[in-house]
């Protein structure tokens, strides 16, 4: 069983990028807001990435010791439920760096 994580103050949530929010915001690991919005099909403004939390079978063809760049941005596609062709719009450095960040932390 994993260690319980400590809470945070009670005027302060964890944000992704370590700066304090203000108390009854709260940063929720397995969501990351977009830096900067894709735009995709018509009208579609993707914002944020939802994550759910990967089970055996969706790490099932990944070679950890020797995982590629494309293995990355396909299991990102993976847990977010999007299209390989959307995960390859983000912005690399803000928006990507955070979510393979939270994909780290699942592996």
């Amino acid at each position: 069983m994993p260690a319980p994580v400590p809470s945070p103050p009670d005027d302060l949530e964890r944000q992704p990028d370590d700066k304090p929010a203000k108390k009854g915001e709260t940063f929720d690991p397995h969501i990351v807001k977009l830096k900067h919005p894709i735009e995709w099909g018509e009208g579609n403004l993707i914002t944020e990435l939802r994550f759910k939390k990967p089970k055996a079978k969706d790490l099932r063809k990944l070679n950890i010791t020797n995982m590629t760049f494309g293995d990355m941005l396909d299991l990102i596609a993976t847990l977010t439920n999007q299209p390989k062709s959307l995960i390859g719009e983000l912005d690399t450095k803000e928006d990507l760096e955070r979510v393979m960040t939270v994909v780290g932390d699942f592996l």
